[in-house]
């Protein structure tokens, strides 16, 4: 069946569905908050009934519910499941699609008794020895019990929560268990292929044990303040965490999606655990998204470290070549140097061997100025690049250097 992402609704069956179902509820089946519905039924003209509604209706005192104004007109309008955040069609389509059959479904409902319960509720049920001060987590000496961390008063009340969260992900065609680690359990839900965690927790409320005033402040700056000593006491107020994590191999997330659903005064957890399991969807698609984002920032890193490894690479090839390149340069203008020196010294040596000649000097090979301009000669050959260096005593300088 192909679900789309958007779905049409008309105003009868709004104001049906309103007067039908609490207001969460009613925006858990439409996949939307309850703020939206609230503008969409003000949008629309569509009544809806009051607390006080549903607390007659409760007690056995039911009110008539007020008139839908014009009811001759009946528009459809569309109505865009709350998943902006989720922006993968074939995610969100699959996200759109579980959701619905939740909010279709009449399950999530809360037993008043243990008869028939969950597997996993009758094992956490066994090891209830403990006072009324401890909690239940605290007690739980056995492996794979739930993930409940309440006081010993509202163990039963958690319990029969857990038994209606596992049995409504049972019915839909989820699998839950336990996971074991050495200092915790984790209550665990397959969706999508991701094992999501539940807990129930309970809210720790501070009390005052005493009160005095702070006497070192006050002695060395005349200061009144009171020292307080509390405790943290239960509350009585429940709450269901979700979570789902992967880690490094340092031990630092690699994903990480939270969410939680509080009870109030006026709404009780029981009145909410569509809510939670709308959560638990929610956490999953949320987790998956993140993973996706995460594998393609992972791919857009190694791009671009392979590209930079390349440049590297390419610029190095680039860099040896200039070397070469200015390393012959170098060559060249030194051999320049080298020849203009050599012709100037040819130069000098014609001058010298002249005034020799002027001034009547003997210049044969046995002579000494013959000697001189032999010696001279062969200096110039060796700086000329462009002649055959003679040998000479210089081309040992390295050997013998001090």
């Amino acid at each position: 069946m192909k679900i789309p992402l958007q779905f049409s609704i008309t105003r009868k069956a709004l104001y049906e569905l309103v007067w039908s179902k609490q207001l969460g509820m009613a925006a858990d089946e439409l996949g939307i908050k309850k703020t939206d519905l609230r503008y969409l039924c003000l949008g629309n003209k569509v009544p809806r009934p009051s607390s006080l509604f549903w607390r007659h209706k409760d007690i056995g005192k039911p009110e008539e519910p007020t008139p839908l104004p014009e009811p001759d007109k009946n528009p459809e309008f569309e109505v865009q499941p709350d998943l902006v955040r989720i922006n993968d069609p074939t995610l969100r389509k699959e996200t759109v699609l579980q959701l619905m059959r939740i909010g279709s479904s009449n399950l999530f409902k809360v037993r008043e008794d243990f008869m028939g319960c969950h597997k996993l509720v009758s094992r956490t049920r066994k090891p209830r020895t403990a006072s009324k001060k401890q909690k239940l987590q605290e007690t739980q000496k056995t492996e794979g019990t739930l993930a409940i961390d309440v006081d010993q008063a509202n163990s039963r009340r958690a319990l029969l929560l857990f038994d209606a969260i596992l049995k409504g992900f049972e019915s839909l065609g989820y699998r839950v268990g336990i996971t074991e680690e050495p200092y915790r359990n984790f209550t665990v839900i397959e969706v999508m292929g991701l094992k999501i965690q539940v807990s129930i927790r309970e809210y720790d409320s501070i009390r005052v044990l005493e009160k005095k005033r702070d006497e070192h402040l006050y002695a060395e700056y005349g200061i009144e303040k009171e020292r307080k000593r509390i405790e943290l006491v239960p509350s009585g107020r429940l709450r269901v965490e979700i979570s789902y994590a992967e880690y490094g191999f340092d031990r630092s997330y690699t994903c990480h999606q939270q969410g939680q659903i509080s009870e109030t005064k006026s709404t009780p957890m029981e009145m909410r655990l569509k809510q939670v399991a709308v959560a638990v969807i929610e956490v999953a698609a949320q987790a998956i998204q993140q993973k996706a984002w995460r594998k393609i920032r992972e791919e857009e890193k190694w791009e671009e470290r392979k590209r930079k490894v390349e440049e590297d690479k390419r610029r190095a090839q680039i860099w040896k070549q200039i070397q070469v390149e200015q390393a012959l340069v170098d060559l060249m203008i030194s051999d320049s140097e080298d020849w203009a020196k050599s012709n100037q010294l040819r130069d000098y040596i014609k001058a010298k061997k002249a005034d020799y000649v002027s001034r009547g000097a003997s210049i044969g090979p046995k002579s000494d100025a013959g000697k001189w301009l032999k010696w001279a000669s062969d200096q110039a050959d060796r700086l000329d690049p462009l002649t055959k260096s003679p040998p000479s005593i210089l081309d040992d300088a390295d050997e013998y250097r001090p």
